[in-house]
């Protein structure tokens, strides 16, 4: 791995060096135009070291989507309500099954009562194009992050069902209904 940062432009990164991940990035790296260079890895290259990049969060909520394909769901990818990010994808596997793939989205504890039993989940990758003669040109998306990393999208109807508990599952559809978007229910945060 060749990582280039301001103080280590173009540096090779050995196999001992430890390096602490954030999770957010502090303004001044916004700046920064890092390269990071792969190479392939053989068999007999050693790996001592795991981390994982996306832990657990028991202090949040976890609900399982489930969808026919992978499509842009990875892990981090941004979960929005309402055009606000409010959590992320956590883990990505098959089902028992293989027939499907099922997704743990992690919604931060203070956004737990916006996902009730009726809540409806929908990919928010890439862009919506709407033109005609006498309307013009619309493009909808739901943010930059969402069309470079993938992302999901959650409204709840304005009849809420029941609160959910950790492990709920829902379908991930393509992309909403007409009637998702103008959904708007009063919901108290915690």
């Amino acid at each position: 791995v060749v990582l280039s940062t301001p103080d280590r432009p173009g540096d090779e990164v050995d196999g001992d060096e430890v390096f602490v991940l954030h999770e957010k990035p502090r303004e001044a790296w916004l700046a920064w135009s890092p390269t990071i260079v792969l190479r392939e890895v053989h068999e007999d290259d050693r790996l001592p070291h795991v981390v994982r990049l996306y832990p657990e969060r028991p202090s949040g909520l976890r609900v399982v989507l489930v969808a026919p394909r992978q499509g842009s769901l990875a892990a981090g990818a941004p979960v929005y309500y309402r055009d606000r990010l409010v959590g992320e994808i956590g883990d990505t596997r098959f089902s028992a099954d293989a027939r499907t793939v099922e997704a743990d989205a992690w919604i931060d504890k203070r956004y737990a009562t916006l996902v009730r039993n009726n809540t409806r989940f929908w990919n928010a990758s890439g862009i919506d194009v709407d033109a005609g003669i006498t309307s013009g040109v619309k493009i909808r998306t739901q943010s930059l992050q969402a069309i470079v990393a993938g992302g999901v999208s959650f409204a709840t109807p304005d009849s809420p069902g029941a609160d959910v508990s950790s492990g709920a599952r829902f379908t991930l559809h393509e992309e909403p209904k007409k009637e998702w978007l103008r959904w708007s229910p009063s919901l108290s945060l915690r």
